[in-house]
């Protein structure tokens, strides 16, 4: 049966996402560029990196902060989420975080640097992923 899907007309969800910047960490090339690819078609802006390192020049040369950090678990270099969160909240104070890994562990909200994350486990249905970054977005801002 030949099946030809029709783009849907934007959802609430989406909406919330366009034009919002996300700082996306990934070791997995081919990740990284299929993640940017389907975040930037949801209307995001992305900068990418694959390594802490890349992270810290990243936030240092920055002058905004992202409004969306998403982070695979497990690094190169025996590099985590942990350190990549770590180095983004030193040099842009809290940002809500998505950490996304293939490694067993519970999908939900999990506590690195005093700072709550939502884990997604790998691979990620894209409906689920869209009505999570919605919640993110959603979600009361802490000052």
């Amino acid at each position: 049966q030949d099946r030809h899907e029709c783009p849907l007309p934007e959802s609430p969800d989406r909406g919330l996402l366009r034009g919002k910047s996300v700082l996306l960490v990934e070791d997995n090339q081919l990740v990284l560029d299929a993640m940017s690819g389907y975040l930037q078609s949801l209307g995001m802006d992305v900068e990418k990196a694959r390594s802490a390192t890349e992270v810290r020049l990243i936030v240092h040369d920055r002058l905004e902060v992202p409004d969306l950090l998403i982070t695979d678990w497990m690094l190169a270099g025996g590099e985590t989420a942990e350190s990549v969160v770590l180095c983004v909240q030193s040099h842009c104070g809290h940002v809500p975080t998505l950490i996304m890994s293939g490694e067993i562990h519970p999908e939900g909200v999990i506590v690195l640097s005093s700072q709550p994350c939502l884990f997604l486990k790998k691979p990620v249905n894209s409906d689920l992923l869209v009505r999570t970054l919605a919640q993110i977005f959603n979600s009361p801002t802490e000052d």
